[in-house]
């Protein structure tokens, strides 16, 4: 190829053949030469830039693909973490469902506490039965469940609050109340209240016809008719004070109950406990007998309030 040095409008080629010993010749306009440059070098251009766009929109879609990757997982979780806080929601509902019905049967043990005491909720000693377990009246359900889990959030811990002060009171007023119960028990269990044996009733409380000569007398007490050896129950918890012999009752027991309460039992083959031992209601504490002014085996059973005879038929509840 020979390029002039005056930049010649043309520009020839030599093709030698060597085969041959022939040379070709060929011209071209030089413009036309700029004009070919020209083209490849744009072409080039043109093509980085087609493979750099190419190389990164690749790279875009993969970056788009693991957004929408993550953008579905966090949907997913934040779905899920929805899902438990309305879990959650619910719970505090049932919770409170529960709180209130607690409260329910507290008042009806409340109610049978004051009639069985026979007062207008009022303990023995005059004081108020407790606080009491009332629900407060601004737990209430929720009629619309916003999707909005910071509200969600602050409305759960809200109901939170409200429940843990009412279930605080409600343990205060039913530690009150049970300890009323545990001392209303306590009195129960020191009064008489069951029959102290299996059998007949053959003689009750009040005038009769004395069985040794027909005169007119005062039994200060029942009779209850048995087969010899028939066991002996405690009417009430209390403790021995008497263990002998008492004249016509022949070997007796005798148990105080406190609050000038004592019960009797007479007649007695066997006694079965010593003085100063504590008993139970229940417990057998010796064994029927015919000892004594009596006319066979039985019990002759008597309750004394500070001293004075009652009617035992009235405090047998059995």
């Amino acid at each position: 190829m020979q390029i002039n040095a005056a930049m010649p409008k043309r520009i020839s080629f030599l093709v030698v053949n060597h085969g041959e010993s022939t040379v070709k010749r060929f011209s071209v306009y030089s413009s036309l030469i700029y004009l070919l440059l020209l083209c490849v070098v744009l072409a080039g251009l043109c093509m980085g830039v087609m493979i750099y766009d190419y190389l990164h929109l690749q790279k875009s879609r993969g970056y788009a693909r693991r957004l929408e990757q993550k953008v579905a997982s966090q949907a997913g979780m934040l779905a899920d973490r929805q899902q438990k806080i309305e879990d959650l929601e619910a719970g505090v509902l049932d919770l409170k469902s529960r709180i209130l019905a607690l409260g329910d049967l507290e008042e009806q043990i409340r109610r049978i506490a004051r009639e069985g005491h026979g007062t207008k909720g009022e303990s023995a000693s005059g004081g108020a039965f407790g606080i009491g377990g009332a629900m407060p009246e601004d737990i209430a359900p929720w009629k619309q469940k916003s999707r909005d889990e910071r509200d969600m959030i602050a409305r759960i811990r809200g109901q939170v609050r409200l429940l843990t002060s009412t279930s605080e009171s409600q343990r205060a007023s039913l530690a009150t109340l049970l300890g009323y119960l545990n001392s209303q028990k306590k009195l129960f269990d020191c009064t008489p209240s069951i029959c102290p044996a299996h059998g007949r009733i053959t003689s009750r409380f009040g005038y009769r016809k004395s069985p040794f000569g027909g005169r007119r007398e005062i039994h200060k007490g029942i009779d209850i008719g048995a087969p010899a050896g028939t066991p002996i129950m405690a009417a009430a918890d209390g403790v021995v004070i008497f263990v002998g012999r008492k004249s016509s009752f022949g070997r007796t027991i005798i148990l105080d109950h406190g609050r000038g309460l004592t019960t009797r039992y007479a007649h007695c083959s066997k006694i079965l406990k010593k003085i100063g031992q504590r008993v139970k209601k229940g417990d057998i504490i010796a064994r029927m007998g015919s000892t004594g002014r009596s006319t066979g085996p039985h019990l002759h059973y008597e309750v004394r309030v500070n001293g004075m005879a009652m009617d035992p038929s009235k405090f047998i509840l059995n």
